[in-house]
């Protein structure tokens, strides 16, 4: 280990140490020693208060040549990162050269003329057609239909609408039994047992309530369809294949009931028009169709 350097003091003629710069540091600091006093460096005297302004001096030197280090590696470093930006955009500069230069395929598909929503162009004669549509209303031309949706068969809407009266049954079993014992729990601990209007109310109520809010909720939900559509591979829609509000689906459950009163004809006819509609979903402008 490097011992550090020791100097001679003198004052008034008097010479005392060696000291470490150290421990001269300390010894003024402490008023021990005077900057007056003269120190003997390199075999010269000179005074106390010039030795320690030039070491101060050198210290500040030290740190000033340490932050220049500094900078000039992170401009060393700002440059090779600005070097790779120039070489990314010179990469991209020659790949949109290359893009502008390379001939590109047009297809029919691009060259058909402007539709609007819910519309296709017949290739051969241009005419608007539904997107649903097979045969062009003009030339008679086959057409693709856009719309890729499969329609649910009048069979399948049969099965699920079987099994969700078995659900909607056994939520308004539960849903009665329930609400029955706790109101059974409140008369017999008021003692009053006189009428059972309040049963028959409550009976009416849940028979439209919860086929209500079970069928539209859930057509209306992330699900678009009640647990028996889910389970025969069904979804609930709009005109457009997408999915409807609660507002919606309630119009098409109360439109049930028109369907009904027309002595079920307007459930039949999701057997035989074009897109697997039934009445009520006529009224509400909704799709059933077949899960993708």
């Amino acid at each position: 280990m490097q011992n550090s350097p020791q100097f001679i003091l003198r004052w008034k003629g008097q010479q005392f140490g060696p000291f470490t710069q150290e421990v001269i540091e300390g010894k003024v600091r402490d008023h021990e020693l005077s900057l007056a006093h003269e120190i003997q460096v390199d075999g010269k005297w000179r005074s106390l208060r010039s030795f320690l302004n030039l070491e101060a001096r050198s210290q500040e030197q030290e740190r000033q040549k340490i932050r220049l280090k500094r900078m000039q590696d992170d401009l060393t470093l700002k440059e090779g990162t600005l070097q790779d930006l120039q070489t990314q955009l010179e990469k991209t500069k020659d790949e949109l050269d290359e893009v502008r230069t390379t001939p590109q395929q047009v297809t029919q598909q691009d060259m058909r003329p402007f539709m609007p929503p819910g519309m296709q162009a017949c290739p051969k004669c241009g005419m608007g057609n539904r997107i649903d549509a097979r045969f062009c209303s003009v030339c008679m031309e086959r057409l693709t239909p856009l719309n890729h949706y499969e329609y649910a068969g009048f069979w399948a809407r049969f099965c699920a609408m079987f099994l969700d009266g078995i659900i909607v049954v056994c939520l308004e079993t539960g849903s009665g039994f329930l609400i029955g014992f706790i109101l059974g729990f409140i008369r017999g601990a008021t003692r009053t047992y006189q009428g059972y209007e309040e049963y028959i109310i409550l009976g009416v109520i849940l028979s439209w309530l919860i086929p209500w809010l079970y069928s539209a909720g859930m057509e209306s939900s992330l699900r678009q369809g009640t647990l028996g559509k889910r389970a025969m591979g069904m979804i609930v829609t709009d005109l457009k294949g997408n999915q409807i509000s609660f507002g919606k689906a309630t119009g098409r459950y109360f439109g049930k009931f028109v369907s009904v009163f027309t002595l079920g004809i307007g459930y039949l006819m999701a057997a035989f028009t074009e897109r697997k509609q039934a009445l009520h979903d006529m009224m509400a402008g909704c799709l059933v169709v077949k899960r993708s």
